[in-house]
């Protein structure tokens, strides 16, 4: 259907393959003292070859938005331009004409490919206290690092796919969570009804305080360097992707 109207959309590349993932998950657990566990674990997924299947990864082989400049006001600087796809095109004519032998484009050809790749990398750390005497907490705390293709944003550069990646939308450097169940002591007293107030109260306590997401200097609805992608890294910065 290329042929005749001219434009193409979830095309899925030839050299596509199935994604895959891989896991790894090792630690160590020591008692610290009775009922008093600290456990720490290095937790790893890796995922290869993402795209048709879930919809990311689509670039437009035509460049259909690619802008050619066509003059430029001297009085107030105002850039005059005309789309300037891979494919030339269409005029009235072509448009109406359906055949397929015109050599021309009236829209993207977006392409589907298995190019997204991600990557989590963690070390997670939980001290816990199983219940005694009326208490039982846990403290977990995560130093994470998640960075892949980062579909939110799309192609910054049609040139250099690779800036595209950078951490993964809602990644946080360091995760804390705190939580705790504690049985109040139990009353003694003469009192009936005072045993009955006071009496199997429970007190819990949950709370998760997390870092600040990195910063990623994306200049949106701008098109710097003419590639019909209006999506463009502030110059000089690159994705950050590292802990």
């Amino acid at each position: 259907g290329i042929e005749v109207i001219k434009q193409g959309d979830q095309i899925v590349d030839p050299d596509s393959t199935t994604a895959y993932s891989i896991h790894l998950n090792g630690g160590i657990q020591r008692e610290l003292r009775p009922n008093l566990v600290l456990t720490a674990d290095y937790v790893m997924r890796r995922y290869l070859h993402v795209g048709p299947l879930q919809g990311i990864f689509i670039v437009d082989r035509n460049r259909f938005n690619r802008p050619r400049v066509t003059g430029v006001d001297p009085n107030t600087g105002v850039v005059s331009f005309v789309r300037d796809p891979v494919i030339p095109l269409c005029n009235l004519a072509q448009t109406n004409a359906f055949d397929p032998k015109d050599n021309c484009s009236t829209g993207p050809i977006n392409v589907f490919s298995s190019g997204a790749n991600f990557r989590y990398q963690g070390l997670h750390l939980k001290l816990e206290k199983r219940y005694s005497a009326g208490l039982q907490f846990t403290v977990g705390y995560a130093l994470a690092m998640n960075t892949g293709f980062i579909s939110d944003n799309g192609f910054t550069d049609f040139e250099d796919l690779r800036l595209s990646y950078g951490n993964i939308s809602g990644h946080r450097r360091h995760r804390l969570t705190v939580s705790g169940v504690w049985t109040l002591p139990d009353y003694h007293g003469d009192s009936k009804l005072g045993r009955g107030l006071m009496n199997s109260w429970t007190l819990s306590l949950i709370s998760q305080i997390y870092s600040a997401p990195p910063l990623n200097t994306l200049l949106t609805g701008l098109d710097l360097d003419g590639d019909g992608l209006s999506a463009t890294l502030l110059p000089g910065t690159k994705q950050e992707n590292s802990l």
